[in-house]
C-alpha cells in the first residue's frame, strides 16, 4: 500500500499510544492486512536501548484501489518510558521497529514477508 497522511500520535493510556495512517492499495484486487507487530528501539545518540512493541490495533480489509485507515498501538515499557523522558520533555528521540512482522491475506492465501526494521522519531511528552 501507498502511505498517505500519517496521524499525530495520542496517548491512550500510562504507557500506551496510538498512531493512525492512511493507506491507499495500488492493487487490483482486495487483501487485509492481518497482524503487524515488533520491538521498538531507543537509537538516539548511539543508542541501542528496547523501549517497547508495536502491534496493529485491528484487521484492516482493502478494496482494490481504495483507501483505508491502519491504527498501529506502541506501548512502552516503564523502563523504556523512562529512558526516553531521560532525553528531555519535548525532545525528538530517533527510534527503530525492529523484526516487523506482518501477516497479509491475499484470495483466503496468508503471506508472511521478510520481517522489515524502519526509522522515525517521535517526541517525549
Amino acid at each position: 500500500p501507498q502511505v498517505g497522511q500519517v496521524g499525530t500520535p495520542t496517548k491512550v493510556g500510562e504507557y500506551v499510544w496510538e498512531v493512525t495512517a492512511s493507506f491507499t492499495s495500488p492493487f487490483d484486487f482486495a487483501f487485509s492486512i492481518e497482524d503487524y507487530s515488533g520491538e521498538i528501539f531507543c537509537v538516539q545518540g548511539g543508542d541501542n536501548i528496547k523501549v517497547g512493541s508495536l502491534r496493529l490495533k485491528e484487521k484492516v480489509r482493502f478494496q482494490p484501489r481504495a483507501s483505508e485507515n491502519l491504527t498501529i498501538v506502541m506501548e512502552f515499557t516503564p523502563t523504556g518510558r523512562t529512558h526516553l523522558e531521560g532525553h528531555g520533555w519535548g525532545a525528538s528521540v530517533e527510534i527503530e521497529f525492529r523484526d516487523v512482522a506482518m501477516k497479509v491475506e491475499i484470495f483466503g492465501i496468508f503471506v508472511i514477508p521478510p520481517p522489515l526494521t524502519q526509522r522515525t522519531s517521535i517526541r517525549v511528552s
